[in-house]
């Protein structure tokens, strides 16, 4: 929401400066993101005066150009060559001096600097009205009028002020903040609780109903649950043209562009009021009367963007006698839009369900500043009060006259008002502090609240219909506390935020050791989006997509279904990265995915998932780097299962990944349950995502991994007093066999002794026999109690190698 500061300080009578304003409102609640400079004319005419014309010359080289002497109010004047015919002395120009930057009507901006001009020093440039974006007459330059100073600045001449724009973030709770006579109200409230007074704005064009002779155009509405209150006025002799000055500066002000009129009043007044407004051109209305229905079956409408909409039977629609004329409170349709040609318009302002307004925006991908009002509730009760403002601008503008009195019906769609007993006391426990009822009653009376206040403590109090989600005590007293302020409550001694580490599970112990021991490696922690694109879900889980939970009412078809798994948010922050040149990356999530199995019935897994992709880390002279492969990735769900104290497993080779790819799996032993797959991405499902570099994926069934971690607590040991001995075996191998063999071997005839191993070296080729590979093994061991002897680790060495070769097939490479 854009906020003009020189637009609230007109309604509220004030000289409050852009820092003021937002230190108000985002006290209060509505938090002000940005507060930026707006100039009518960009650039604000900086460094450009007034000057007057002391001689005009002819140039010595060129025949229709003339050398001026410009006083602009320095100690000398400055010499301009000027081409305009129309220049002479002694008269008042406007100067652009060098520095200045010009935003012509027409072109790119120009910059105007010292230059020769046919052997001339020029020190400026005397101006067109074209040239400073004032108009579009390029005839001659501008000769003014005025009795100001050379030099004096031509913004104060022209009169253009700088106005500020607030950018508001407007939260789904608080559709009342979507105006500007919104933020009036928490401005002039919060400035109440700081000892300042200031009167909220009045509308005296609202105070009398319309009238006018002949009948207009009538109305009917059949969809009454949706449309709660409709009125509206038909005017006539309409000369249609162009908004005035002020009001086009206001909406060029907020970012929107002026059309004409009628269209430009529905626009300010929507954010003056919060409260949208439509236009028909009333000749083109078939049958003389408005219909507030459903869409029917197969019905068709062209909306103002061009597009030929095919519409739901649940859209609520604005219709003639014959056809639908635009989605209400969503989008106006092309063929009953206002155009230069109307004489005759009808002015409609309703109440609309939001949940129906919501519903088909959403269905027809529309977000307009009416949708985003009408679905966030908007108040009945100023209804009729905007028909009023609006219908009377124009006509001051436009001339013309109502056509029949104003239309004003309501339903058993609207809202009924709303009453919320509210005690003080209750006030006072929750805030931990007592304030004055005086000032508690005044700052609700200020916000639109009605009731019998001030007398006692227990009131029951009238919600003002432009807070649809105040409903129960708690959000008065909320109310009243964002507006006294929460910096105003002492906060009595000191808050303890300590965790109570025995309330935490050994299994939310395990993410967190989890989470630190990856990123104290490198990795860094993603968090996505649970809906994704259904293509891309497919594509990633192409077995799961007939089990794929789509959304009835998704926010877009980016966010139409529920993931599969994790893997295609994974996809969409590495494809990010690497458009931005970050190409190595380790990443892992913790997230949950979703499936149907059977109707209405789902299937929620939590899941870690790991990334890696690129080099395992920057470019060095002095030691080199490796790309991410199946080992790495390996290596890093291995080492995680062994942080968890996981050891019963096998793992096996497949080309059955969860995803297009292949690469490996890790199952139980016991029952065979599958409790991880990695491997690379298939190319073809990167390249959809835009990535070209391997990308190599993880993903651990987490809830499978906490239920199989050991839940005793880690043992600690001292460190070792004694020396431990290493003996290094080179063995013969056969080429398929996997490491994994050899390792269950080693693990089971090791010893008590043997305290670790290591496959360091892997060789294959020349002085080897054929079908086998050399693997070196290095083997350490270590007591206890006392110093090993040589003689004991060279017999556990040949109890080893004895074992290895019974097994396995496996011998001592000569």
């Amino acid at each position: 929401m854009k906020i003009s500061v020189s637009w609230i300080n007109e309604l509220l009578r004030s000289h409050l400066s852009p820092e003021e304003i937002a230190d108000y409102l985002t006290s209060s609640g509505l938090e002000v993101e940005e507060i930026e400079p707006f100039d009518l004319i960009p650039g604000g005419l900086q460094q450009v005066v007034l000057g007057r014309v002391l001689e005009a010359i002819p140039h010595p080289n060129a025949d229709k150009l003339k050398l001026c002497a410009v006083d602009v109010g320095e100690e000398a004047p400055r010499q301009i060559v000027c081409g305009a015919p129309n220049v002479a002395k002694g008269q008042t120009v406007v100067v652009a001096l060098p520095g200045a930057t010009l935003y012509p009507s027409q072109g790119d901006p120009l910059a105007i600097k010292k230059s020769k001009i046919r052997g001339e020093v020029s020190l400026g440039m005397i101006c067109a009205e074209d040239e400073l974006g004032l108009g579009s007459s390029h005839d001659g330059i501008m000769v003014l009028d005025t009795d100001l100073a050379p030099g004096s600045p031509a913004a104060q001449y022209f009169s253009l002020e700088t106005d500020y724009i607030l950018t508001v973030n407007i939260t789904p709770n608080r559709p009342d903040g979507a105006s500007h006579l919104g933020a009036c109200r928490d401005i002039v409230a919060k400035a109440f609780t700081q000892g300042k007074s200031y009167e909220m704005p009045d509308f005296p064009r609202a105070f009398h109903p319309l009238t006018g002779t002949g009948t207009g155009i009538g109305f009917e509405i059949v969809a009454e649950q949706d449309c709660g209150r409709y009125t509206g006025i038909t005017l006539t002799g309409l000369r249609m043209g162009p908004s005035p000055k002020w009001l086009a500066q206001r909406l060029k002000a907020i970012g929107l562009k002026p059309q004409n009129a009628v269209v430009d009043v529905t626009n300010y007044l929507m954010f003056l009021l919060g409260h949208p407004l439509h236009a028909f051109d009333a000749d083109k209305i078939e049958g003389g009367k408005i219909v507030v229905r459903k869409a029917k079956k197969g019905e068709h409408l062209r909306t103002l963007d061009d597009l030929d909409r095919a519409l739901s039977e649940e859209d609520l629609v604005i219709a003639d006698a014959q056809k639908a004329m635009c989605l209400a409170g969503v989008f106006g349709g092309k063929h009953s839009g206002v155009s230069e040609q109307t004489t005759r318009v009808f002015i409609e302002s309703a109440w609309f369900n939001p949940a129906s307004i919501r519903k088909t925006a959403k269905r027809h991908g529309l977000h307009t500043d009416a949708s985003f009002r009408f679905e966030r509730g908007c108040d009945p009760a100023i209804t009729p009060l905007a028909l009023r403002i609006a219908a009377r601008m124009i006509m001051e503008i436009l001339q013309g006259e109502p056509e029949g009195d104003e239309l004003d019906q309501s339903t058993k769609g609207m809202p009924a008002p709303k009453f919320v007993p509210f005690e003080m006391p209750y006030l006072h426990r929750l805030a931990g502090v007592e304030i004055p009822n005086t000032e508690a009653s005044e700052i609700l009376r200020l916000l639109g609240f009605e009731g019998e206040m001030e007398r006692h403590s227990s009131w029951r109090l009238k919600v003002p219909g432009f807070r649809p989600d105040v409903h129960r005590p708690a959000d008065v007293a909320e109310e009243i506390l964002r507006i006294y302020g929460f910096d105003r409550i002492p906060l009595e001694g000191h808050l303890d935020i300590r965790i109570n580490r025995s309330m935490v599970s050994e299994r939310d112990r395990l993410k967190e050791k989890t989470t630190a021991w990856l990123s104290a490696r490198g990795f860094s922690e993603a968090v996505h989006l649970s809906m994704l694109p259904q293509d891309l879900a497919e594509a990633a889980y192409p077995d799961q997509a007939k089990f794929l939970v789509t959304l009835k009412n998704p926010l877009s078809r980016e966010l139409a279904v529920m993931r599969p798994g994790l893997l295609p948010g994974m996809l969409q922050s590495v494809a990010r990265n690497v458009h931005h040149r970050n190409l190595n990356l380790r990443l892992f999530e913790f997230g949950r995915s979703y499936l149907s199995r059977q109707t209405d019935h789902f299937q929620e897994e939590e899941h870690l998932a790991l990334v890696a992709s690129g080099e395992s880390g920057p470019e060095h002279w002095l030691k080199g780097s490796f790309s991410a492969d199946i080992y790495e990735m390996k290596g890093w769900v291995q080492s995680l299962l062994d942080l968890a104290g996981i050891q019963d497993i096998t793992w096996e080779t497949t080309d059955v990944l969860p995803w297009p790819g292949h690469g490996l799996a890790v199952r139980t032993r016991k029952d065979g349950k599958l409790l991880a797959s990695m491997g690379w991405v298939s190319p073809d499902l990167t390249k959809m995502c835009g990535i070209k570099q391997m990308v190599y994926y993880a993903e651990i069934r987490w809830q499978l991994l906490k239920s199989l971690a050991p839940h005793a607590k880690a043992k600690l040991k001292p460190l070792p007093k004694f020396p431990a001995m290493r003996r290094d075996l080179a063995l013969l191998v056969p080429q398929d066999m996997p490491f994994e063999k050899m390792e269950a071997v080693i693990k089971k005839h090791g010893g008590k002794q043997l305290e670790s191993w290591q496959l360091f070296d892997v060789y294959q080729g020349k002085g080897l026999p054929e079908g086998f590979v050399s693997m070196a093994i290095g083997l350490v061991f270590r007591d206890a109690q006392r110093t090993l002897r040589d003689e004991e680790t060279e017999k556990a060495t040949d109890r080893l190698l004895t074992a290895l070769q019974e097994a396995l097939g496996v011998s001592l490479r000569a």
